[in-house]
């Protein structure tokens, strides 16, 4: 396989904004990624688990080789490869 795989939205109501990866030679090979920010014990609020947020918007770039998310505390960011991808995750305190 010589081309890099490709990204698009993906969304259903429940799941909320999510990136498909799909194989451009074999339509059964594909995966999700769902990121979910989830503040454990005393992150936010002391002794409290508190539900954290999963709505950012992902912005696919030309060619759908890659995409990412900038939010004011993450940067998540996905670049194809010819057989995955590659994730950076960047979290701010």
């Amino acid at each position: 396989m010589n081309e890099l795989l490709k990204l698009s939205r993906w969304g259903p109501p429940l799941v909320g904004n999510s990136v498909r990866l799909d194989s451009p030679s074999d339509p059964n090979l594909f995966a999700y990624f769902f990121f979910y920010e989830f503040h454990l014990f005393d992150a936010i609020e002391t002794g409290k688990l508190v539900l954290g947020n999963w709505d950012w918007e992902w912005v696919i770039g030309k060619g759908e080789t890659s995409a990412h998310i900038h939010a004011e505390s993450l940067k998540l960011e996905v670049e194809a490869t010819h057989d995955g991808a590659e994730l950076v995750l960047e979290i701010m305190n």
